[in-house]
């Protein structure tokens, strides 16, 4: 997870310790699995020079469990890509989905030294990562 871009978001939002489900304040130990209200998508490809099973090695025994065990993260997921349907390539060889339950506690959980390393250990890996925050329409 790229978390290296968050760095300057994370100096200007309060944390605050609320979430929001449906317009109604919910404590962030109350928010039921599942029930992210963002998702990040990231998409992007390995570095020149970067072997595919180095950069698995890597989000199996490092970021995803760390990222997993962050309290504003609801599930962190990690896709490698096979083509397009209906034939093709992909354009990104690797998609992140990482469901977030409370942005402004993702702001202070990756503003840490852990999380600043696992950043920038990530963009040794990915070639201009693209993130795309979102949220579910229903």
């Amino acid at each position: 997870m790229p978390l290296g871009h968050f760095r300057e978001a994370s100096a200007v939002h309060a944390v605050k310790f609320t979430c929001y489900i449906d317009g109604t304040a919910q404590s962030p130990a109350l928010v039921p699995p599942g029930s992210a209200v963002t998702t990040i998508v990231v998409l992007f490809n390995l570095k020149t020079g970067v072997l595919d099973a180095d950069y698995e090695r890597w989000a199996r025994s490092t970021d995803l469990p760390t990222v997993n065990q962050l309290r504003s993260v609801d599930q962190f997921r990690v896709l490698k890509t096979s083509g397009l349907l209906g034939g093709g390539t992909s354009p990104y060889q690797y998609v992140e989905l990482i469901e977030v339950n409370h942005m402004d506690g993702l702001f202070a959980d990756i503003g840490g030294p852990l999380m600043q390393k696992i950043a920038s250990e990530f963009q040794a890996f990915a070639d201009t990562p693209l993130f795309i925050v979102s949220e579910s329409i229903a």
